[in-house]
């Protein structure tokens, strides 16, 4: 599973700071989306569907990657964060 693996890696490079103590901390942020998909039931409260949130973590994740990556974000990526 990839988060065992991460957390592996992590734990074999004792020269990085701990990410912390939980599981959330070794996630990609497109992760959550799974997260949310897959235990609906607790979601269900918080979203008007998974039709709505799943595509918004997905795009928020593109724009992330993209700041994370030092790229140029303009203001179609500046809007998806103004509007998720």
């Amino acid at each position: 599973m990839k988060l065992d693996q991460r957390i592996s890696d992590a734990n074999s490079k004792k020269w990085l700071s701990v990410r912390g103590d939980s599981k959330l901390f070794y996630l990609d942020f497109k992760d959550l989306a799974t997260i949310i998909n897959n235990n609906w039931d607790i979601f269900k409260d918080y979203f008007p569907s998974q039709d709505f949130i799943i595509p918004k973590i997905k795009e928020m994740a593109d724009c992330r990657n993209l700041i994370a990556h030092n790229s140029l974000i303009d203001e179609t990526e500046r809007n998806v964060i103004k509007t998720s």
